[in-house]
């Protein structure tokens, strides 16, 4: 007697059968993106890998219990790190002050980054920097930060504007 299919649609969230596609698809939780006539676009919704497009036949509903791990590996995972990105850092074995602000200056293939202060520091780079320790800062929060500098620090002489029809002396 043939299996019978659980009713998938776009939206449903399914797993790759073991044994019928490749082995690195296997325990990975997909939600359905796209139904097109012989495969569907399918996203994982973990994190790992790439969207993927698969054959109807290969596909199995995914389980309460992979779901909830799948959902709990995305909540843990950080989002990744972009070169001119401004982070803090903290944590084991960091010696610098945890509320110092950095730009990322270049980022490695597990996730460790090289840093320089921001504003500068004699040209000084912090490498290797283990991503668990940096923390990426939201545009909003910048944008006040630049916006309470601006509004304590005195305008210096050079940034006063001057009147074209002043008489000089």
């Amino acid at each position: 007697m043939a299996e019978t299919i659980p009713a998938l649609y776009a939206g449903s969230l399914a797993c790759v059968r073991e044994g019928l596609a490749d082995p690195k698809y296997d325990g990975i939780v997909f939600e359905i993106t796209k139904e097109n006539p012989k495969n569907w676009k399918m996203t994982p919704i973990n994190g790992d890998g790439v969207p993927i497009s698969c054959s109807p036949s290969l596909l199995r509903a995914a389980t309460q219990q992979e779901i909830e791990s799948a959902r709990a590996a995305a909540a843990d995972r950080r989002p990744p790190l972009y070169p001119g990105q401004v982070v803090t850092a903290a944590g084991a074995g960091w010696r610098e002050a945890p509320d110092i602000l950095w730009v990322v200056t270049k980022v490695n293939p597990d996730g460790a980054a090289a840093l320089a202060k921001f504003g500068g520091d004699g040209n000084r780079v912090y490498r290797p920097v283990p991503r668990a320790l940096l923390n990426p800062l939201a545009p909003e929060r910048i944008a006040a930060m630049a916006a309470a500098a601006a509004l304590t620090t005195p305008p210096t002489a050079a940034a006063r504007p001057s009147s074209p029809n002043r008489a000089r002396s």
